[in-house]
């Protein structure tokens, strides 16, 4: 072990145990078996429960979703400081997050029982609340000494929040409190496997309350703040507004629909933590560009395959979205551009090195507090310009078409976000001398231009899927062959990838 010229703790071990390249595509691999457990879990409870009580559950979810959030103000310095060594306040973070747990809970339990009367609503939901307190917490701590633990973790986790939904909704027929309920039996699991691991990894944290510490957090709290804001702006304001200037949830129907490739190829936060976990400690070229190798692998693939069987993605939900078809294509290439922004915003913050001399104010003028603020312009920047044509449209011009009404928000969105990746990757090379592999973003470019002519000429791009039960069939026929013909091209041309496969090969072997 050894000290770095930036007071930053260095042990070599323990930067090779982060297996920064596995852990990536780990939690990446998390994702997606979240957003298949997630369609599960939804199927159960929207079946089993009447709309009034499903109703009833999706608001007990969304009002604990408001609490949740100010977690991510410590927990953002918890993963930072305690990659870096520096434990004392990581701990203090700890101790936040239990008052604040303790509040949270009461807080909540209050609330609901004076809303609707039962007391076993707020106990469950606080627990709930709890849970998903802490497990935030440790999963910080985790990322930051073995990212890949994360998504071992949660995937057990998302497993027995299906398995636990069906015995309690299906078989003994709970409603509302058996839904809940799998959620606290979720969390309870989530907790006691990351204490197990944490204490294998000598890593258990202790309460500590240390009054310069958390006095720190506190101060230093304005930039997970804004990076909180900036989070709520893109899953919330687009829907809020349409709906409350329309007085119609179709608006919002079309949106959440047009979402959805969003939540895979979001998941570039799996590669954003194991790289910044491996950065946060020692700064490596290597790391840098093989992390982008994946990341231009996965997200291209993923991207690629929504925009060439959007017709067939929307159908999925209900063939009334099929004319929402550009709006996901147009949600999906603004995506692709805030995931790359994000990634190269995630390299600079990660080596920045200021918040171990400073704090407060004193951190605006690094790229930890100017990143996000950036980020918080671009969105009020296109979310303004997209609300001033939405209502222009709506009310000058009489519009009432939803889909033709909604495309200047992606629109918008997009061209706001292009000045940031170009800043943010200018950032990044300031930080670390890297290199685009641009072998492998011409490869799957090629790679997804070969399916999708594929997908066009063969006609599966056009499959509308009428039934789920018989028409899933060629769902995974289209899947298969795009897959195929994707990896093999980028197998023909990306010597990297060809040296990846055989090393994983032989692990396997």
């Amino acid at each position: 072990m050894s000290l770095n010229n930036n007071n930053v703790m260095t042990d070599y071990d323990e930067i090779r145990s982060i297996r920064v390249r596995y852990s990536s595509l780990v939690n990446y691999s998390y994702v997606i078996y979240r957003a298949f457990t997630s369609l599960l879990f939804s199927i159960i409870v929207i079946r089993r429960l009447p709309p009034t009580e499903y109703g009833l559950f999706t608001f007990i979810i969304a009002f604990i979703g408001f609490f949740i959030p100010v977690n991510s103000l410590w927990n953002f310095w918890a993963f930072r400081f305690y990659a870096r060594g520096r434990y004392g306040l990581s701990f203090a973070a700890f101790t936040l997050t239990i008052i604040y747990s303790i509040i949270g809970f009461m807080m909540i339990y209050s609330l609901l029982f004076l809303s609707f009367q039962v007391y076993l609503y707020g106990v469950i939901a606080g627990l709930i609340f709890t849970g998903q307190s802490l497990y935030l917490y440790f999963q910080s701590i985790l990322y930051a000494k073995k990212p890949y633990l994360v998504a071992y973790i949660s995937m057990v986790g998302e497993t027995f929040r299906v398995l636990s939904a069906y015995m309690f909704v299906v078989v003994l027929k709970l409603g509302v409190i058996g839904a809940l309920a799998s959620l606290v039996i979720v969390f309870l699991l989530d907790n006691l496997l990351a204490l197990f691991f944490l204490a294998r990894l000598s890593g258990l944290p202790r309460p500590v309350f240390s009054r310069e510490d958390i006095v720190v957090l506190f101060k230093n709290a304005y930039i997970p703040f804004i990076q909180m804001i900036n989070q709520q702006i893109k899953t919330s304001i687009e829907r809020l507004f349409t709906t409350l200037f329309t007085s119609s949830t179709l608006f919002s129907a079309y949106l959440g629909v047009s979402y959805v490739s969003r939540s895979f190829i979001f998941g570039r936060g799996s590669f954003a933590r194991s790289l910044s976990s491996r950065l946060l400690r020692s700064g490596s070229r290597s790391d840098v560009e093989d992390v982008f190798r994946i990341l231009v692998i996965i997200t291209f693939l993923v991207g690629g395959g929504f925009i060439t069987y959007s017709r067939t993605v929307l159908s999925i939900f209900r063939r009334e979205y099929l004319n929402a078809q550009i709006l996901l294509i147009l949600y999906t290439i603004a995506a692709l551009i805030d995931v790359f922004a994000g990634f190269f915003s995630s390299i600079s913050t990660a080596l920045e090195k200021a918040d171990l001399r400073f704090s407060g104010s004193e951190l605006r003028k690094t790229v930890l507090f100017k990143n996000p603020f950036h980020v918080f312009l671009a969105n009020i920047s296109y979310i303004s310009a997209g609300a001033v044509a939405f209502m222009f449209m709506y009310v000058v011009l009489g519009i009432r078409n939803i889909v033709f009404l909604l495309i200047p928000f992606p629109i918008a969105y997009i061209i706001a976000y292009i000045p940031l990746l170009v800043i943010f990757y200018h950032r990044s090379i300031e930080k670390i001398q890297y290199s685009v592999p641009w072998r492998e973003v011409i490869a799957s470019i090629i790679g997804v231009t070969c399916f999708s002519i594929f997908g066009f000429v063969t006609g599966y791009s056009n499959i509308v899927v009428k039934s789920i039960y018989r028409d899933y069939i060629y769902v995974l026929i289209m899947a298969g062959y795009s897959l195929a013909i994707y990896f093999v091209v980028l197998y023909l041309l990306s010597p990297w990838f060809r040296g990846f496969v055989r090393r994983v090969l032989e692990e396997i072997i």
